[in-house]
């Protein structure tokens, strides 16, 4: 008796291992590889060699050794560090007006064109990070905000056209394409068969 119950628990034993996931981990090397610039690209060709770092146009986290792979996650979203908030703010940004303060949002360097509010990204940026990086919070801050509820219709629009035709100055809300995921949820919402509930299973 004692050994078939020793195989019925070697069996589940096995059950529950076979559904078991292995996850890879990262760890740094006790002696990390020295990194040198390639010379033309060619690998044989090393040239100076380079530390981990960040830009030194930005805020420096100031280590007394050199920067590993969480240091740069925790300089990504460092209250001193400018850009995480505003990249993360505009790209949401963007999302609800079709153009971003950033016209440029996959490049915020002096390539990019500059903001048309800078003031604007400022504020949003500084908030999303005081409330915690809170992406529902800052969605509520744009969704509530004048400017999202204003019409699309504009007294003098084609004035308005002409002088700023990508709408950069908000004067109206610019109508725009909807992403397939976007009108298929919008169809399902005015036909009343959106389910709204949150979780369980996938439908």
């Amino acid at each position: 008796r004692e050994q078939k119950n020793l195989k019925e628990l070697q069996s589940q034993i096995a059950k529950i291992q076979s559904r078991a996931l292995e996850v890879p981990v990262m760890q740094e090397l006790e002696k990390p590889r020295e990194t040198h610039v390639l010379l033309r690209g060619d690998f044989k060709q090393k040239g100076e060699r380079v530390f981990p770092g960040v830009p030194q146009v930005l805020p420096n986290p100031h280590l007394k050794r050199s920067m590993n792979r969480l240091d740069f996650a925790k300089w990504l979203v460092d209250k001193n560090n400018p850009l995480t908030a505003r990249v993360a703010v505009n790209y949401l940004w963007q999302h609800f007006f079709g153009i971003g303060i950033v016209s440029t949002p996959s490049d915020f360097g002096v390539q990019g064109e500059p903001p048309s509010s800078l003031e604007l990204l400022d504020w949003l940026a500084q908030d999303f990070i005081d409330n915690g990086w809170s992406i529902k919070n800052l969605h509520r801050q744009i969704m509530l905000s004048q400017t999202y509820q204003r019409s699309s219709y504009h007294p003098q629009y084609n004035l308005v056209v002409q002088t700023d035709p990508q709408n950069q100055l908000l004067s109206h809300f610019q109508p725009r394409r909807l992403r397939a995921e976007e009108l298929r949820d919008s169809m399902l919402a005015v036909s009343g068969e959106l389910n709204r509930e949150i979780g369980g299973l996938p439908v």
